[in-house]
């Protein structure tokens, strides 16, 4: 299998599409309850990547664990029945099972929805995101060894959620 492989070339990111599966009567999901129910803070990039907690923009949200923080897992909810999630490559294994928790909530509060990973080319279900969790863990620990050893990248930036790191 060639996890996060498009076209041969890595990807950076891991992205879900979340499509609600109702005609009528979609659910609208609000950032702050989703982050309640999963234990998560939330907040919004300012124009210097710094984040400004408790605050979204105009449905987007980055999402992060305060007990673990990690690059953050970014949520677009501005069309109603439509959502984007997403989590960078390469972060912790807490991170991806905290994304893992957070589109099993999405899930479950959505009922009828479709999860399509863009770089995968596939859907997933939340117990399939859950049982995946060591080998997607695996792949973002070889991506980052990759990132450390490529010059290509020396100038670039990781962050973390709140935090740049590099």
């Amino acid at each position: 299998m060639m996890l996060y492989r498009k076209r041969g070339k890595t990807t950076m990111a891991f992205t879900l599409q979340i499509k609600q599966k109702k005609l009528f009567g979609k659910t609208a999901l609000d950032i702050p309850s989703l982050a309640r129910a999963c234990g998560f803070r939330y907040g919004s990039n300012n124009d210097f990547y710094i984040l400004q907690e408790e605050e979204q923009n105009q449905g987007t949200a980055i999402f992060y664990n305060p007990g673990r923080i990690g690059r953050g897992i970014y949520f677009d909810g501005r069309k109603e029945g439509y959502y984007e999630i997403s989590y960078n490559i390469p972060t912790t294994r807490a991170e991806i099972a905290d994304f893992a928790k957070l589109a099993r909530e999405m899930e479950r509060r959505l009922g009828r929805a479709e999860m399509y990973c863009v770089e995968e080319e596939r859907t997933f279900t939340g117990g399939e995101l859950e049982q995946r969790i060591e080998e997607f863990a695996a792949f973002s620990r070889k991506s980052l060894n990759q990132f450390c050893g490529n010059k290509e990248f020396g100038s670039h930036i990781l962050t973390l959620a709140r935090w740049h790191i590099c």
